[in-house]
């Protein structure tokens, strides 16, 4: 019986690494936010190794309208056991704050849905792998 839940163990670790490891796949390339905190603003996030950056349109808050997509937040990531954790510095990014941890809903070459609780309620982020024109 002991062989046998040693067993067990070795393959349930085996699987989540993994799991985690085709997940740090997918995850990486820039993904377009679909469902966005506000409609008249573009966010992008872009996963690269361990670093993560999260854009928005005119970002720069301290400069003209320019309708360019700015970097507002950058830092590092992890995902482990279907959460991914931001670590980004607390500024919010177009009003919106995305440090923490994402349980992961879906994830592939294509799309991703994120879900985190907040204070303020269940978060749901929809997002599409590239950049798409959104208006």
């Amino acid at each position: 019986m002991k062989k046998y839940t040693l067993l067990i163990i070795v393959f349930s670790a085996v699987m989540l690494s993994s799991c985690n490891r085709q997940n740090k796949i997918n995850i990486q390339g820039d993904w377009e936010l679909l469902s966005r905190p506000y409609s008249h603003v573009n966010y992008r996030w872009s996963f690269e190794e361990d670093e993560v950056h999260v854009m928005a349109t005119d970002a720069k808050e301290n400069q003209g309208m320019t309708g360019e997509i700015d970097t507002c937040a950058s830092g590092s990531y992890t995902i482990k056991n279907g959460i991914l954790t931001l670590a980004l510095p607390g500024v919010p990014c177009r009003g919106s704050s995305y440090t923490g941890d994402w349980e992961i809903n879906t994830l592939n070459e294509t799309g991703m849905t994120l879900k985190r609780e907040t204070d303020s309620g269940t978060q749901w982020y929809e997002f599409q792998k590239g950049f798409i024109q959104l208006d």
